[in-house]
């Protein structure tokens, strides 16, 4: 019940309702690679940005193509409104929390504005170990992604 009833507050967009439903089947089912990733999304729109950039690392670590391909329209994946009205608002946000969150949801549509958005955090906080892994590890999804284009 937990999973259905949180799938219909995201695509409500009831992201602050959606996350008590999905931590629950998260925490019943911690492998569940779709739960993570909508519940990083949602994160995202609470406030919860570390929470988010922790679930995110810890995911595309495990499996990048999981968020980096992403069907927008069959997924229903709110990431391209979500960055519009980021990128127009005038957020409280500090500059890094707001990279974060771009980064992240970025990788939903476009690894390269989201690999863009880590460069821009990593400058606020060169020393963070998280952000520099991440950067890595979307660098080398698109090193290989490149790769593969090329022999085929």
């Amino acid at each position: 019940m937990s999973e259905m009833l949180g799938n219909q507050y995201f695509m409500a967009r009831k992201f602050a309702a959606s996350v008590p439903e999905f931590e629950e089947v998260f925490n019943r089912a911690p492998d569940n690679k779709m739960i993570r990733k909508k519940l990083i999304i949602c994160y995202t729109q609470i406030g919860q940005i570390q929470r988010a950039f922790q679930l995110f690392h810890s995911l595309i670590k495990e499996d990048i193509d999981i968020i980096a391909k992403t069907d927008v329209i069959a997924d229903d994946c709110p990431c391209p409104e979500l960055v519009e009205k980021l990128s127009e608002a005038q957020v409280s946000d500090s500059n890094l929390e707001k990279e974060l969150k771009l980064g992240i949801l970025w990788l939903y549509c476009d690894s390269n504005n989201s690999l863009e958005h880590f460069l821009k955090a990593q400058s606020s906080d060169p020393n963070d170990e998280l952000l520099t892994s991440t950067i890595r590890i979307i660098s080398s999804y698109q090193s290989n992604n490149i790769r593969s284009q090329v022999t085929n």
